[in-house]
């Protein structure tokens, strides 16, 4: 795959502090989902071709590394299914197996603050909406379908067995890719009829 990368083009996704940093575990877990995308070359020429687990580095240049595989003609499911990938990847800490599911949701979103830090890096909370509903609020660099996915990756380790879940964008609020300020997703679950 070649890579174009037009510094004059208006970057999408940008940090919003140049000081912010990411943790390098967050850039592995992507990467080994990235590995088809013969990532290397990108990672070599924005400088984090040996990235360590518990080092941080700038988040511009992780995001400039999200933004080359945009410019490469990116689907809403790479972004989708790289947070997957990501949820997936990124140990959690091991009460969240005992807690209730809403619970996980809510203390999942605390984790971007374990792997982002220095200056505005962002925000991502999430709250209790209704009965079985937990409403993210984010507003960070990252693409929605990035988050969306990570989101996905969450609910779809720790959702109990005979429940389902569903995954949606707030279709009321302008999602930050679209020109809005935040973007808001909401998880709902439930028991499997029959179960």
């Amino acid at each position: 795959m070649n890579i174009v990368y037009d510094l004059r083009e208006k970057q999408q996704f940008v940090s919003f502090d140049a000081e912010s940093e990411v943790k390098g575990r967050l850039i592995l877990s992507a990467v080994r989902r990235l590995s088809s995308y013969n990532i290397m070359p990108l990672l070599m020429r924005h400088g984090l071709d040996k990235v360590e687990p518990e080092v941080w580095y700038p988040f511009q240049t992780w995001l400039n590394i999200l933004n080359d595989i945009s410019a490469n003609g990116s689907t809403v499911f790479d972004y989708i299914s790289l947070g997957i990938a990501v949820a997936e990847l990124i140990p959690f800490p091991p009460e969240f197996s005992r807690m209730a599911f809403g619970n996980v949701l809510k203390a999942a979103a605390h984790l971007y603050e374990l792997d982002h830090r220095g200056g505005n890096f962002g925000k991502l909370t999430a709250v209790d909406a209704a009965l079985h509903e937990v409403q993210f609020d984010t507003c960070t660099p990252y693409p929605d379908d990035y988050l969306y996915g990570m989101i996905i990756g969450i609910a779809r380790n720790y959702v109990p067995y005979g429940m389902h879940f569903i995954v949606k964008y707030d279709e009321d609020i302008l999602r930050r890719d679209k020109g809005g300020e935040r973007t808001c997703i909401s998880v709902f679950w439930n028991k499997v009829v029959g179960s």
